[in-house]
């Protein structure tokens, strides 16, 4: 039938809903229809509704409404960019391969991803780098790489490496099983805790306290500090380490006991209820007595001090030195001699003691020839010895002339100069002439500091002479007695 018989046709308006716009249709079985006859009219809505039996079509079952619509049977997008499978009841996105049991599969430029369904409420998220995701029943949360489980989140905790049999749970088969880190000051960083038993309950990576940030510690159940490791570098068994001086680096344990060493001098440090607070200025960590010991420039100090009270300044007596030379002072700093021993009347500057009654050598003086001298002490006795045996001899010749030396002798009596004290003996350059083996030193000789580097004598050596001597009086008295015979 011809266009012309319809007539008044008006455009449908942009701004029209064509769901609910009339359309014009001609009934072609009415053969009667004017140009100026009644037409029959449908909606879109009446249009979509019909159901055509073509095989294949598009099924559109029921009115479509606004921002809906309800598809029966499959549908395809562009052959694979969206593919609804009803007869499988699954869907996929830019790829139509399914594996076993995919219910959703989406393929990217850079892999591949489905959804599978593992029966009941199990539910496997997987990549074409075998890599996946399991929300089982009963097993809770697992991750897989390389379908191997890696870590597993379920009702008694989370497993990493392992199925859970605690809160947290890690194993591995290197040495290193975790680490936790952060570009910024931690305040109780990482804590690893137990609310039972009585073994250790808390390890913790940081801590909220100033002084110990960036701290690690290992606490335990009552909250006392086991081990602690400061920000600065000191170290704490049992204790919090105390505040030092910043060239300071110790490892302390209760009551002050402390290793420490220096980062600006090579130093070794050994204290017992003592610390170098950040003042530089030794302290008392209780209240109680204190001791130091210092290997410094190549010597050891051993330091004590009087019992004090806690956090009070400590006043340190050097009580005994090993200088780098070797020489060994008690009491003093200055060296005298290899041994130097100052010590405060009336206390006993040497005290010896023997464990036997029996002769025993307390002393024993030795060079590189042997044997000098010795002392020995027995019950009641002391006798200072110098070696005298005829082995160590040669060239022996009996003394002459003691009396003409016994008369050379100049005997004094004198005061000593300290305490104006009497003294008797003799002059030591004066009994030098006579006797030289008795005189040490040189006369008029001082120390590098002018002080008087005194003589010595050793009377002893003079009791030769007096023996030649009285020997050669006996003689002239019995020569003398055999004349007025």
């Amino acid at each position: 039938m011809a266009d012309s018989k319809i007539t008044a046709l008006t455009s449908i308006g942009t701004s029209t809903d064509p769901v609910l716009d009339q359309m014009v249709i001609v009934d072609v079985s009415d053969g009667s229809m004017a140009a100026t006859g009644t037409t029959k009219k449908v909606s879109l809505n009446q249009l979509l509704s019909s159901n055509p039996s073509a095989t294949g079509g598009l099924t559109l079952s029921g009115a479509l409404a606004a921002g809906s619509a309800t598809i029966t049977g499959d549908l395809t997008v562009d052959t694979n960019v969206l593919k609804v499978d009803t007869s499988n009841n699954r869907v996929s996105i830019n790829t139509t391969t399914f594996a076993t049991d995919s219910v959703f599969a989406v393929k990217t430029p850079s892999g591949k991803f489905d959804v599978r369904s593992y029966g009941g409420a199990s539910v496997k998220i997987n990549s074409d780098a075998a890599m996946g995701y399991n929300v089982a029943t009963g097993n809770g949360h697992i991750f897989q790489i390389a379908d191997t489980d890696q870590m597993t989140l379920n009702s008694t905790g989370l497993g990493v490496g392992v199925a859970p049999s605690y809160k947290l749970d890690v194993s591995s088969s290197s040495n290193i099983v975790g680490r936790v880190s952060s570009s910024s000051v931690l305040n109780t960083g990482f804590n690893i805790s137990n609310t039972t038993g009585s073994t250790w309950s808390l390890y913790s990576f940081g801590s909220n306290d100033a002084t110990l940030q960036n701290s690690f510690g290992i606490y335990h159940q009552n909250g006392t500090s086991f081990l602690q490791i400061t920000q600065a570098g000191n170290v704490g068994v049992g204790v919090t380490p105390s505040t030092l001086g910043s060239v300071y680096r110790s490892i302390e344990l209760p009551r002050g006991v402390s290793l420490f060493g220096q980062t600006d001098a090579a130093s070794l440090e050994l204290s017992c209820n003592a610390y170098i607070n950040s003042s530089f200025i030794w302290t008392y960590k209780t209240t109680d007595f204190a001791t130091h010991y210092r290997q410094y420039n190549g010597t050891h100090q051993w330091h004590t001090a009087p019992s004090g009270t806690a956090g009070n300044a400590i006043t340190f007596t050097q009580a005994m030195t090993l200088d780098a030379s070797g020489r060994l002072l008690l009491g003093t700093t200055s060296a005298i001699a290899r041994f130097s021993i100052s010590y405060a009347y009336p206390n006993t500057g040497i005290g010896l003691t023997t464990d036997s009654n029996s002769t025993q050598t307390a002393i024993q003086f030795n060079t590189p020839a042997g044997l000098a001298g010795f002392i020995n002490t027995s019950t009641t006795t002391t006798t200072y010895n110098s070696a005298s045996d005829y082995r160590l001899k040669e060239s022996v010749a009996p003394l002459s002339g003691g009396l003409a030396r016994v008369n050379a002798l100049k005997p004094s009596i004198y005061k000593w100069k300290a305490d104006g004290s009497a003294g008797e003996g003799f002059l030591a350059h004066e009994l030098a002439e006579v006797v030289p083996l008795a005189v040490s030193g040189e006369k008029d000789a001082v120390n590098e500091d002018g002080s008087i580097k005194s003589q010595g004598v050793d009377l002893s050596k003079v009791v030769p002479i007096l023996v030649a001597a009285i020997q050669e009086l006996t003689a002239r008295v019995e020569a003398l007695e055999a004349k007025l015979a």
